[in-house]
């Protein structure tokens, strides 16, 4: 597809990408090219940063992530600010890191905090059970205000955190299987309950609007300050190194419509099904459980490399 442009001085040109197509370009491992030229010229090109499924040009797109302040918006803002062009919000603003302070629920403020975007990555909310007005308020009414930004502004795609807490009422003894999102789920709290509706918020506005939906039940993922398990790693943690490449692949994997995966490293396996991420954008984790405990510790300070 050829994308027409009209310069300021009323020249029109044309930019495109051009994949290799030939057996010989594929099994040399050409990369993707972007293309451009105008009436009065031959078409130029440079390679494009070429990963599984996806293509995308350093800072090409412009990503902004909710909750940046956070222990996940860290490792977001961390995984992605090499790659695109990043805005960092929180209700918590941090200068230092560029961090622009916006409550989520004020939906006026967050339009006048956003400017037009492709992706956003929306981790801001309660991260933990609370009363249920704060729970309305930060996790659901928060919620739908970002998802109307992308409706109105053209942001083509929403990354939501969801939580492995939305399986919470689901026993091992009623289901023989890994359990999967698009079957299971039994929130028993309000902060699950709200995730659970960001999922299916993202579900509909994906059928109605043509957004691109992607929400992560994400594993345990350990905060500062947080006590270790003391009988080992938990079969459902998110390591620090899977974490990184699940906010990447969620960001430039090729991919439309709405699905929700499990956000976990393979030590999940056998508990929880890892396939829907695998097949939708590609995110293959790499780590055990016990090496997602380590990176954690390692990271908060309270263990040697």
């Amino acid at each position: 597809m050829i994308h027409v442009i009209r310069s300021m001085r009323g020249d029109y040109f044309g930019v495109r990408v051009r994949r290799p197509r030939t057996t010989s370009e594929r099994s040399r491992g050409q990369r993707p090219r972007l293309q451009w030229g105008c009436e009065h010229c031959e078409y130029s090109s440079f390679p494009l940063d070429y990963g599984r499924g996806s293509w995308h040009l350093g800072g090409l797109m412009h990503v902004i992530i909710t909750g940046a302040a956070g222990v996940l918006g860290r490792c977001a803002t961390e995984a992605l600010e090499a790659r695109h062009r990043l805005t960092l919000l929180d209700i918590r603003p941090d200068p230092a890191r560029g961090i622009i302070g916006v409550d989520l629920a004020d939906a006026q403020a967050l339009r006048a905090a956003a400017t037009a975007a492709d992706v956003v990555i929306h981790l801001g909310a309660i991260p933990t059970e609370g009363p249920c007005a704060e729970i309305v308020r930060n996790n659901v009414l928060a919620t739908t205000h970002v998802f109307e930004l992308a409706r109105e502004t053209g942001i083509r795609r929403v990354v939501f955190a969801s939580t492995i807490q939305v399986y919470g009422g689901v026993t091992r003894e009623s289901v023989q299987r890994p359990l999967t999102p698009a079957l299971d789920a039994a929130p028993n709290s309000h902060y699950a309950a709200s995730k659970l509706h960001g999922e299916h918020l993202g579900a509909m506005y994906a059928r109605r609007h043509t957004l691109e939906f992607i929400g992560l039940r994400i594993g345990v993922y350990m905060r500062p300050g947080q006590t270790p398990p003391r009988t080992g790693a938990p079969p459902f943690m998110l390591s620090v190194e899977d974490a990184t490449r699940m906010f990447v692949r969620s960001v430039e994997a090729e991919f439309s419509g709405a699905v929700v995966i499990n956000g976990m490293s393979r030590g999940a396996e056998g508990f929880y099904d890892l396939e829907p991420g695998r097949r939708a954008i590609g995110f293959d984790p790499q780590d055990s459980a016990e090496e997602a405990l380590r990176q954690h510790l390692v990271q908060l300070g309270t263990a040697v490399v």
